[in-house]
This record gives structure tokens, sequence and C-alpha cells, in this order.
């Protein structure tokens, strides 16, 4: 039976080697490997490789998608950019989870989605409009101290309680939330492309911001001053790094003592919610957009009705008008429609006829008009689908 995964990864902050992507190849016969990527499809089989030792031996990012729901993003950043005191605040299990390895620290964002048949849909890039290159941001974002993306996560993991009941111990639910960063209201296009390929619930992203407070325009000291205030071997073991191929690497450090503290969180225990309250809010949120939306709908279906009532009010004073101004050319154009013998031609003669009764009761030649349909009807006894449509129209027939 065939079940589609797509593996992606990214080396951000240096190259691979040649002899690095051999290494790697060696996992993999059939992916697409360069100095920078790894990308990898199946529809038959698996990856035989350890993508947890791949991401820490060679590369910055990855992300992993399954059709049966597995969805799994894993950034990797050095030790000496990670706030782990701060980060972990994030941590929920399974969802977002923190590890250390060598001089590196790896964020893993996999919210369980397996066995939710509302969460199933098969891979594609275009479709979905989402890849590893544009949530890879988050990384960066990380690394100068905006743990938005960590929130984002975490409420990824948690947004699951509400479509699988074992998703926590149920003791989860008076657990506090993590600091809420400021900036929730208008997120980044990583942070939203995080948002989508982690499929967090809209009522529930809306509920959780409303505590969140407005980034600030910080007044950092730029890139230049950042440069200035270090010291002379410091610099030379920069540019070093540069030279050596670093320099992704090198600028994210710069732009890390540039930003300094940029969280913004709210950390007062007392405005942070709980996850039940979070839930439950959401779900109330989500109710009241539902109505709004089916009031909205109604209303939309209202409008086009009355739209369309008054087109065709509009095309039927044409018509009167026109068959007001010569009655004779009218009834002349039935006979030659309902000739033709054809449903389309029988249904214009029975408008025109439709007209011709209606104009009648309007001035008061009911009487007149009644002997002409009479005869019209005479003339044309044998055809039952002109009759039919006329008599749909409430035109009368010989006996009324």
């Amino acid at each position: 039976m065939s079940a589609y995964q797509y593996y992606e990864f990214l080396a951000i902050d240096r190259p691979l080697t040649e002899a690095e992507q051999a290494e790697v190849r060696e996992t993999s016969t059939r992916a697409r490997i360069n100095a920078t990527s790894f990308v990898n499809e199946y529809h038959y089989g698996d990856y035989s490789g350890d993508t947890r030792r791949i991401l820490s031996r060679y590369y910055d990012a990855h992300l992993y998608f399954a059709e049966w729901g597995s969805r799994q993003v894993m950034l990797k950043l050095p030790t000496r950019l990670v706030d782990l005191q701060r980060c972990e605040q994030y941590w929920a299990n399974p969802g977002c989870t923190i590890s250390r390895g060598k001089g590196t620290v790896v964020f893993d964002f996999s919210p369980d989605f397996e066995d939710d048949g509302e969460w199933e849909d098969v891979w594609d890039e275009g479709d979905l409009g989402v890849s590893l290159a544009s949530i890879a941001g988050v990384r960066s974002e990380i690394a100068v101290g905006d743990l938005r993306g960590l929130y984002l996560a975490w409420l990824a993991a948690y947004g699951r309680w509400e479509i699988a009941e074992e998703a926590f111990p149920p003791d989860d639910e008076d657990r506090l939330e993590p600091p809420v960063p400021a900036g929730l209201g208008r997120l980044t296009f990583p942070q939203r492309a995080l948002v989508d390929f982690l499929r967090i619930d809209r009522d529930l992203l809306a509920v959780a911001a409303r505590t969140s407070t407005a980034l600030a325009d910080a007044a950092w000291p730029g890139v230049d001053e950042a440069i200035r205030r270090l010291s002379e071997s410091d610099k030379d073991g920069l540019l070093s790094r540069v030279a050596a191929g670093e320099g992704a690497a090198v600028r994210l450090e710069l732009a890390r003592l540039a930003a300094g503290d940029r969280s913004n969180a709210v950390d007062d225990p007392e405005k942070r919610r709980t996850v039940g309250e979070l839930l439950d809010a959401a779900a109330e949120h989500r109710e009241q957009r539902l109505q709004r939306e089916r009031l909205a709908a109604a209303a939309a279906a209202d409008a086009r009705a009355a739209a369309e009532a008054k087109r065709e009010r509009t095309e039927r004073d044409r018509r009167l008008r026109e068959v007001a101004r010569d009655p004779e050319t009218a009834w002349e154009r039935v006979g030659q429609l309902v000739e033709v013998g054809r449903s389309g031609e029988y249904d214009e003669a029975a408008h025109i006829v439709e007209d011709l009764w209606t104009l009648a009761m309007r001035d008061g030649h009911q009487d007149a008009v009644r002997g002409r349909l009479v005869e019209l009807r005479s003339r044309y006894a044998r055809r039952p689908a002109f009759q039919r449509r006329l008599d749909e129209r409430d035109i009368p027939a010989a006996n009324e």
C-alpha cells in the first residue's frame, strides 16, 4: 500500500563539503542533494537514515510530512545563541521539545496528528504553499530572542487536545501557558508559514493573541555598534570564520548581539491563562465567529436574491413596454415561435403571451384579449408542450 512521505533538510550556517554530501548520499540514493539542501519523497518505502542524526551532523533545519498526519519541523542552533532557561518554558511533550547536543540545541515541533482523519491530506508543496525555506526563518528569530515561534509550537501541541482527548494527561488542563510573546497579532512570514504547517486553529490563535502586547520598536544598538563593542580578538575570530565559509552563522551571532533582549513577553502568572481556559475561550470564539459567518452569509444571500428580483422586475418592465408599443407584432411573434415547435421557442412564446395578458389586466382589456387567447389555444390544441407552458403561467383556457 502506498503512503506519501516528504523529507527536507537545509544547511543554513555552512554549506556541506563534497565529502559530507557523499556521506549523506549513503542514506538515500534517490534524494536530491546539494551543498545546502536534501529533498526526498516516498510513495512506497521509507527513508533509512536517522533524521535527528543527519540534522545534528550536517544540517540546520528539517521538515517532515506524511499523508497519515505526521508533521515535524526541527531547527538546530548553536548553544551560545539560545537562552535555554527562557526557551524551555515553552516545552510541551509531544509537540514542542528541546534537546541538547554537542554545542547545539535542537527545537522539535511535532504535534502528533496521526489517526486524526480531519487533518489528513496529501502533501503538495505548491498547494499548501509551505516549504522548509518558508519556515526556516523562525530559527534566526529564536536566535535573536523572538520566541513567537516557540509559543506557536506550544499552542499547536495543546490545540490538538480539542480533537484527541488522550493527547495529554488530564492535569495539564490546569497548566499555565508559557510567557506570551509580544507581536502574536502580527506574525512574520516564517511564523505564518509555521502556523499553516502545524495547522494551528485560527480561533485558538486569536484567543491566545489577546494578551500579547504590540511588538515595540526597540532601540537596538545596531550591527555596526555591536561590532564596535567587540574586542579585537573577537573581531579577528569572526573574520576567520567568515573566510572559512561560516558567514551566515556569523551574521546570526551579530544580529543577536544587536537585538539584545526583545522578548517583551507577558510573564506575569496572574495574566497567564491555563490550557483549559485557552481551549474554552477558543471554542467560544469559534462559535461566535461561525455565527457571524452564518449571519453574513444569510445577509449576502438576501442581497443576491433582492438584486436578482430587481433585475427580473426591470427586465419584465422592459418587456411589457416593448409589447405595449406594438401588441399586434407581439401576437404575430407568438405564432411564429410556436410554429417552430421547439422547447426554447415555446418558452419565449409563453413569455410573450404572459406579458400580453398582464397588460390586458392592467389596462382593463381582459375580455378582448381572452378571445384571442381562446383562438390561440384552439389553433395549437395539438401542441401539449406549449399548452402546458401557458397553464404554468395561469393563462386562461377556453372554459375559464
